[in-house]
């Protein structure tokens, strides 16, 4: 899989040179390796390593990608995910005064009577550990729509589900939701795994609110080697304990994920209406419904890997090595690489700043690639 040899990769987009840059001492170097001995055991908690605040004119499609059909996606969903995104018409999808929607609709297409979108990270985007969180405005759901904010292994299409492992951040709209009245205000975390050679779940841990989220709320997931935690609005309302570690059934919760976000319509499964007449949050031609994402983060902790197509490969020669140190070195503790290009790719995680985390990179990928 495209995950081979690649560690602590964060976020990355073009490259240019510098044009008088301004030389560091050597000696830094050495003060660098020193450093980072600290640096690597004992890491900054909760730092940003990548986000995306929505606030392009356009959906940012160097990190998502839509998947389309209507092939029920498992779960005999009644919609049909198209690849209909920003100014296309009837858009699916789009970035809107700084927030993503995602819009379900009723209309007849590719043999269904419901669009909606389902946008994912893979292959441009994976993490392993650390923290992911975003802000959400869910839909009117009452009845029949199943938005989803999860993540999915990146080896799905080697191993297949559930053996890729998923865990679901949240989920709202279930049938135990509609029939107690509470469709609105009912979250669901859960994990999905393969375990012994069958299904195995954890969760479908939920929270019921006292009123709808009608308005925006914090979805967050925390994941150590030992331990996944679901969040709402920073209380915490479901974990899961995976120290199992690699080589035992919960492995797949010990590899690169990526991100989905979707609005299903229907469904046999967890909303349980496979009659489209009665998915009434849809009633009539034309009638709509909008999720919208705020923004969504990616936060270190001790044992964050985060890939996205970057590397401490900062000449792009296929090797991190001495060269790639030399131009770390060249802009070391550089505070202004934004108006300057990228400091020749030294800034991975363009923040503006090279420093101990741009380090990191490297010395995780030294010799590596």
């Amino acid at each position: 899989m495209l995950m081979a040899n690649k560690k602590v990769l964060l976020n990355h987009q073009g490259h240019s040179e510098r044009g008088a840059a301004v030389e560091r001492p050597t000696v830094l170097v050495i003060i660098s390796l020193t450093i980072l001995l600290c640096q690597l055991s004992c890491p900054v908690f909760g730092a940003v390593i990548w986000q995306d605040e929505f606030n392009g004119p356009n959906l940012d499609t160097n990190i998502w990608t839509t998947e389309v059909g209507g092939h029920g996606w498992g779960n005999g969903e009644l919609q049909y995910y198209t690849s209909r995104i920003d100014g296309t018409a009837n858009a699916n999808a789009y970035i809107e005064s700084g927030k993503l929607v995602i819009e379900a609709r009723r209309e007849g297409y590719g043999g269904k009577q419901f669009t909606s979108a389902r946008l994912i990270s893979k292959n441009n985007l994976t993490f392993k550990y650390g923290t992911i969180e975003a802000r959400i405005k869910m839909a009117d759901l009452a009845n029949g729509l199943w938005p989803a904010f999860w993540l999915l292994g990146v080896n799905i299409d080697e191993v297949s589900w559930p053996d890729c492992g998923e865990i679901d951040i949240v989920e709202m709209g279930s049938a135990g939701a509609i029939s107690a009245g509470t469709v609105n205000r009912k979250v669901d975390a859960t994990a999905h795994w393969e375990n012994g050679g069958g299904y195995a779940g954890y969760g479908l841990s939920d929270y019921t609110a006292t009123a709808a989220y009608n308005d925006y709320h914090l979805f967050k997931v925390t994941w150590t080697p030992t331990l996944i935690t679901a969040y709402l609005d920073g209380s915490a309302f479901w974990w899961f304990d995976i120290s199992g570690g690699a080589g035992s059934d919960l492995e797949e919760f010990h590899e690169h994920m990526f991100i989905i976000l979707n609005m299903a319509v229907g469904g046999w499964n967890y909303v349980e209406i496979t009659n489209p007449a009665l998915i009434t949050a849809l009633p009539t031609a034309g009638s709509s419904e909008k999720m919208y994402i705020d923004w969504i983060r990616i936060s270190d902790n001790a044992w964050t890997e985060l890939w996205n197509g970057s590397d401490g490969d900062f000449d792009n020669d296929g090797n991190a090595d001495m060269v790639d140190f030399s131009i770390l070195a060249k802009y070391w503790l550089e505070t202004n690489c934004g108006s300057l290009g990228d400091c020749e790719n030294a800034d991975v995680d363009d923040d503006g700043d090279v420093d101990f985390y741009d380090l990191k990179v490297l010395m995780s990928d030294w010799l590596l690639l």
